[in-house]
């Protein structure tokens, strides 16, 4: 195997997963703020 395939193969998936990440935080995040301003919608699950 080249090298330079391994490479690019490598780097676009792991991008695209840092990407993915980033949007995940930051759902989880936005979710997170409005459970602790709103604890009826998630309070439970997140004490539990």
């Amino acid at each position: 195997m080249n090298p330079d395939q391994v490479d690019t193969n490598t780097v676009s998936p792991s991008s695209e997963n840092a990407a993915l990440r980033a949007t995940f935080l930051l759902v989880v995040l936005r979710q997170d703020s409005a459970w602790r301003s709103n604890p009826g919608i998630g309070g439970v699950s997140k004490s539990a």
